[in-house]
């Protein structure tokens, strides 16, 4: 009786969903979301989708413990903290980044740095209100909500609260995640290590006032543009803003206050480190079918070595700091080995 109790807590632990309304108090909703656990046997799927045959091959063993594991660590560790501060509330207006398809009753939680481009351009070629091609979503700016919403693609935060506790209950969910400060660098990388047309907004909207707190005698250049931030100087400000508990532009905010993975239970944790299998497996679970689209090619991930690289310029305080700050996120997705090469 008491493995079946246990047993029953990990699985509901993250079956429950606070949301608060504006002008209405809700109780504590417990939504016992179906399939929570990972089921292997209900679906097979090929994750070459290249040389697709049509015969379905089920998930490999490996691959099914690894995914288990996911889940298990995701349980473990909500489970711990919710003994200890409980479960935090969570406002409509925090599920915006929980992409819907209603056509194949699935969600996704878009985490910027993690693969979230493609699979917005996949939900806009699976829904096919415009018949566009993978080739052809390419070239859509799928990171603007009016683009995704004139395509047929809504957020979480846009429905009533009736129609949120009903997709949360029924939909399949899933999210990718990656090693949160590979993430952190891929974002620097990313929005302040070039400067162009797509990187301007960062540059003026954060560079500038990094360039201004944290750098000694700074060009008028550098105040103008914000286009030379260092790394140091990026990551001086993500352990200042994340001590304060400051706000997180989303390129850089933790996985947590983006999905909230121990208030939804989410069907399917996928990893950057194996997007395709991963991703291949999800696209068949949607589709039901053995022989799903396959995925585009992601950019490559930032090595292991070129991680070190730019981790040695921050100090061994400042790098605890930031382990810190990320530390929900490293413990619910089983990152704490990736941290011992920091």
């Amino acid at each position: 009786m008491g493995q079946y109790n246990t047993l029953l807590w990990n699985v509901c632990i993250l079956c429950i969903i606070v949301i608060t309304f504006p002008g209405l108090t809700v109780n504590p909703v417990a939504q016992v979301l179906p399939n929570y656990e990972f089921d292997a046997v209900t679906h097979s799927y090929t994750s070459d989708a290249s040389n697709c045959s049509g015969t379905s091959v089920l998930p490999s063993p490996s691959f099914v413990t690894t995914q288990r594991a996911r889940q298990s660590q995701l349980s473990d560790v909500c489970r711990q903290q919710s003994s200890i501060s409980g479960f935090h509330p969570v406002s409509v207006s925090q599920l915006s980044n929980i992409l819907v398809d209603d056509q194949h009753k699935v969600m996704y939680c878009a985490i910027p740095k993690v693969g979230c481009s493609n699979w917005k351009r996949m939900f806009v070629h699976l829904i096919g209100e415009h018949n566009l091609t993978l080739k052809e979503t390419s070239k859509l700016k799928v990171h603007e909500s009016s683009v995704l919403s004139a395509l047929g693609i809504q957020r979480l935060s846009e429905f009533s609260k009736e129609d949120i506790i009903h997709r949360l209950s029924t939909y399949y969910k899933f999210l990718f995640v990656r090693d949160p400060l590979e993430r952190l660098l891929s974002a620097y990388k990313d929005k302040f290590s070039t400067y162009n047309k797509y990187t301007r907004y960062f540059q003026h909207r954060y560079g500038r006032a990094i360039i201004r707190k944290y750098r000694k005698n700074p060009s008028d250049v550098s105040l103008l543009h914000g286009h030379d931030v260092t790394f140091s100087e990026f990551i001086n400000y993500v352990i200042h803003l994340g001590n304060k508990t400051g706000e997180f532009n989303p390129h850089w905010r933790q996985y947590s206050s983006l999905c909230f993975p121990c208030n939804i239970g989410y069907n399917f944790i996928g990893h950057m480190e194996s997007m395709k299998d991963d991703s291949q497996y999800v696209l068949g679970r949607i589709l039901s079918s053995s022989c799903p689209p396959e995925f585009p090619s992601s950019h490559k991930r930032t090595s292991d070595v070129r991680t070190q690289e730019f981790y040695s310029q921050i100090s061994r305080s400042h790098i605890n700091q930031l382990k810190n700050i990320y530390r929900t996120d490293i413990d619910l997705f089983g990152y704490q080995n990736q941290m011992d090469i920091l």
